[in-house]
This record gives C-alpha cells, sequence and structure tokens, in this order.
C-alpha cells in the first residue's frame, strides 16, 4: 500500500562522525506536526530515533526507527537498525570495514564493496556522493545531485540564509525518491523535504 511507504524515503537515515552533538528536527506532514527524529552523534558513533504518527485519508500510519552506527574515516563500519513501518518489520545488522560491508537485511545478505555511507543529512559532503545506503532497508542507491539555489528559511520565525540542493535516488535508473535539503553558510543542515503520495514531509531544525 502506497500508505506503508509514505516514510521509507527517509529512513535511509543516518551518519557520519562530525564530533559530539544532539540534532532534533520537528517533522510535519503538509504543515501539520506529526513526529520528531532526533540524531545524537559522538565521535564514531551515530544514533537516529524517529517517530511518526500521519493521517491519510481515512487511514492512520505509524511509523518508528532506530538505528545504530558506527564509522571510520567517514566509512561504515557497522549499523544495526530496526524500524516499524505501520507493522512492516525491518532488521538491519552489519560490519565491515573501509574497503567494503556485510550486511543482513531481514535474512538477505548483502555484500557491498568500498567505502559505503548511510543518508548523511547532516554532513554538507552528503551532495558530493554519488551512492548511499538506506539504512532502514539496505538499498543502495545512486544519487544525483543538484544544486537548486540559495534562499533565505524562515525557522522559528528567524530568517536563515541556506544552500537548497536536490537529491535523485534512483535504482537501475528507476526513480525510488527525492530529497531536498536545506545548509547554511557553515554547512549546518536547517531543513529536509521530500515529496510523497500524501504530501510534501519536512523536517524543521529546533
Amino acid at each position: 500500500m502506497a500508505t506503508k511507504k509514505l516514510i521509507i524515503v527517509l529512513l535511509f537515515l543516518c551518519h557520519a562522525p562530525l564530533g559530539a552533538k544532539e540534532l532534533m528536527f520537528n517533522v510535519f506532514m503538509n504543515n501539520k506536526a506529526v513526529g520528531t527524529h532526533l540524531y545524537q552523534i559522538n565521535d564514531s558513533k551515530v544514533v537516529s530515533k524517529a517517530n511518526y504518527q500521519i493521517r491519510f485519508m481515512f487511514m492512520n500510519f505509524m511509523y518508528k526507527h532506530e538505528s545504530f552506527e558506527t564509522y571510520e574515516d567517514g566509512c561504515l563500519i557497522g549499523i544495526e537498525s530496526r524500524t516499524d513501518d505501520d507493522g512492516e518489520l525491518y532488521n538491519v545488522s552489519g560490519s565491515g570495514s573501509k574497503k567494503g560491508l556485510n550486511v543482513v537485511a531481514n535474512d538477505k545478505t548483502l555484500n557491498l564493496p568500498g567505502c559505503v555511507s548511510t543518508f548523511t543529512y547532516w554532513d554538507s559532503n552528503i551532495v558530493n556522493k554519488t551512492q548511499l545506503l538506506n539504512a532502514q532497508n539496505a538499498e543502495l542507491l545512486d544519487i544525483e545531485t543538484t544544486k537548486v539555489g540559495n534562499e533565505e528559511l524562515d525557522l522559528a520565525g528567524v530568517n536563515k540564509k541556506a544552500a537548497h540542493y536536490q537529491l535523485r535516488a534512483t535504482i537501475s535508473g528507476k526513480e525510488k525518491f527525492i530529497i531536498h535539503l536545506w545548509y547554511d553558510e557553515d554547512g549546518n543542515w536547517l531543513q529536509l523535504l521530500t515529496p510523497t503520495v500524501a504530501g510534501d514531509l519536512i523536517y524543521k531544525r529546533l
């Protein structure tokens, strides 16, 4: 069902070591608050926790996701994630090195060569990546990034200058989803937007 895929586009989540910090985002669907997403980044360890409750037409949609990741020199060397996508359960477990990652996703085994990374939104270098791993289901996606332009964002009544990028994710040439990201002049992640069948899902940083 389409409703069970509304949020899968986000849980490619997570992660690269940028020093100890915590990022909290309010999550909106069509400008209505539906939940939160917390990122905790401490040296090489990253934790991502998302919790949404969305009403779409006559249905309620629930989404919970946790991901625990370890990096070395920007390369993913360990991942454990659990996701409840409105009753559909996903489990991902992986380990490896800077030269490759072995992943088990719902009993399916994958061997991914090279330096692997998930969707490291808080690291503005994500706009230079050509492949990213979905932490929810271990899909490896091809990424094409375009700079849309420079804009001003209204975040909690404060105007901030931001660079706007669009990431197009595909598998074998077939488009899976689009993500828009905004970063300030110092490379800090400010906002995310992804179109879904129910409308625009938006992250706004607190």
